[in-house]
């Protein structure tokens, strides 16, 4: 289930969903709030070495000149 649904149905249901339903989505959420970090992180990672990388190539460019 993506964001955009529990979002979706939130907002056409509105307080009309019974407790647990609204749990449920809630607990969606949080898994999806979760994933999202992790990915937000390991691409950050991602970001940070390919940084390094173009940094060290730059280098090397430039002591072969």
């Amino acid at each position: 289930m993506k964001l955009e649904e529990i979002r979706a149905w939130l907002e056409l249901y509105d307080s009309k969903g019974s407790k647990e339903q609204l749990r449920e989505w809630a607990k969606i959420s949080k898994g999806l709030e979760k994933t999202l970090r992790a990915e937000i992180a390991e691409r950050r990672k991602a970001l940070a070495e390919l940084r390094e990388t173009s940094k060290l190539a730059n280098e090397l460019v430039a002591n072969n000149n």
